[in-house]
Parts: C-alpha cells; structure tokens; sequence
C-alpha cells in the first residue's frame, strides 16, 4: 500500500546547472520529471527549460510550478502563469490546479475566485486513478488564510474523500477542519488514527511537524470532549488500525464510512488497482503537493 506524504516547502534561491552539466544529465537518461520527483530542483529547472522549449506539456508545468514556488529559480509569478499557462493549452490537467492557486491568491494575477474554483473543477474532472492531487491541492488551497465556514466545509469534504481513498496522512487535515466547523468528537476520532497511523507506518522524519501539532490538539480536544467520546473516538481510530494492520479491507472500508453496497464495489476498484500497478507507474505522477506555511500566500500552491 502507498501512502503520497505532503512535500516540505522550502523558500529561497535555487542555483541552476551549467549547460555542460545539464547536457551531460541528459546523455545519462536525466529527464525533468525525475529530477523534479526527487527534489533536485537545480537540475530540474535547466532540464524543464529545455524540455519544454521542444514543446513537453509536463515540463511546461513543472517549470511553472518551481517558478511559483521559488524552487531552483527565484520566484517568479508572471513565469509561473506563463508556463502553467502553456502546459494547460498543450493539455496538460495538472497545470490547472497550479493556475487555481495563482487566482485564488491574486499571485502576478487580479484575485478571481471563481476563475480559480472553474480551474480546480477541470483538474478534478479528470483527476486520473490513485492521484489525487487536485483534491489534495483544491482542499488546502480553501483552507489557506480564510476564516470561512463555506470554505471549511468544503476543505472537510475533500479531507474525508482523500481519507477515504486510503490517504491516511490526511486524518490531521480533516480533524483541523472538523475543529473550525466544532465537530471536536470527529475531529478527535480522526487525530488518534493520525498519531496512530502515523507511527506505524508513516514516514516519521516527514510528518514530525505535524505529529507535534496532533498531540497537542488532541490534549486540547480532551478538554472539551466528554469521557465517553474520547473513549469512542480512541476505540474507533484503534479499530481501523487493527483493520489495516491485519488487511480486513471490508471492515476498514466500513470504519471509513462506507456503505453495505459501495463495500464491494470499492474492493474491486481496489484490488484492479493492486493488479494493474507497475514500478514504472510512478514516473507518470506530478508531485506530491507541498505542505501549508502560515504566512505564505503561495503555501496553498503545491
């Protein structure tokens, strides 16, 4: 089972490479999406530049991707569109949420939300199989430096989507949003499976943020809970831990609130999946969305 992690999100300058050296990561089978998957954005800007020069839609949105968020090049936001631009005439989906970030923010562009909600609706029209990262992004982005319920709402229902889809690092995400609209029992439920989860079988380096983040809503949320709620919640979360553990997928599905009939329906899609993954299917994914930095109006940009 995979689990996508949230990128950490690093502000600053990047240097590029040499033209000698990009030409001799091309001769070795360097290409932009693998150096953007592996984080090294020096390389990847040279190499998305000239990739995108012979007209790649990818490394059109690659490139306008590092232009907004600063990585490998200073950050640029009228590059950004430019790029992000070209990548979504040339076809390419992923751009498109790149885009809803810029107008959503107002980023090098005049703030337009409902041009920026149309964009996130074509990146999750065709959001393909397991990546979900148009809802990941479209979520995060709702939530960034906004107070309102609507938006909370709506972050919380795609939240519950991505859990649901066996995203699972995502439990936290939903239960901050469940505080802001009070649901505080479901949010707790939804923090011990997190803190749960996360020290089984997350990447502990990448979420510790977050866990110290959890623990201290969760004693905040004991607080304000009554016992029997906490006792539920914990009960709950250690349930489908135990589910997962042991690869009892119908009771899983169940604790994720599926129904009777979508049970079945869900394992099937699953186990295709399972058949149908290859190694190589990883190198057909954009990457992962980075996490939110308070104070940073591109942090909602993955």
């Amino acid at each position: 089972m995979r689990y996508r992690l949230l990128g950490c999100l690093f502000l600053g300058l990047g240097l590029t490479v040499s033209g000698a050296a990009a030409a001799a990561s091309d001769i070795n089978g360097d290409s932009c999406f693998q150096a953007v998957s592996e984080e090294r954005y020096d390389n990847a800007f040279t190499l998305c530049e000239n990739e995108t020069e012979k007209g790649d839609a990818e490394a059109a949105m690659h490139l306008g991707y590092m232009y907004l968020k600063g990585k490998g090049t200073v950050r640029d936001w009228d590059q950004a569109r430019k790029y992000l631009e070209q990548a979504v005439d040339q076809g390419n989906l992923m751009a498109y949420k790149y885009l809803g970030v810029l107008y959503w923010n107002g980023l090098g562009v005049p703030r337009d939300i409902n041009k920026a909600r149309e964009l996130f609706r074509q990146c999750l029209k065709f959001e393909p199989g397991e990546d979900l990262s148009c809802t990941a992004q479209f979520a995060e982005t709702l939530t960034f430096g906004s107070n309102s319920r609507q938006n909370a709402m709506e972050a919380a229902e795609l939240y519950s989507k991505l859990l649901k889809n066996r995203n699972y690092e995502y439990a936290y995400y939903l239960a901050k949003q469940q505080v802001e609209l009070q649901e505080n029992a479901a949010a707790f439920k939804n923090i011990e499976f997190f803190l749960l989860w996360s020290k089984r079988y997350g990447d502990l380096s990448a979420l510790r943020k977050n866990i110290t983040s959890a623990q201290k809503l969760e004693n905040s949320l004991r607080g304000v809970i009554g016992d029997q709620e906490s006792r539920d919640g914990f009960n709950w979360a250690r349930d489908l831990i135990y589910a997962i553990n042991h690869e009892d997928l119908p009771r899983e599905l169940a604790l994720l609130g599926y129904s009777a009939d979508e049970i079945p329906v869900k394992i099937e899609k699953i186990k295709e999946s399972d058949h149908k993954k290859q190694p190589e299917n990883d190198n057909q994914a954009s990457p992962a969305p980075d996490k939110q930095e308070s104070g940073d109006p591109a942090a909602s940009g993955k």
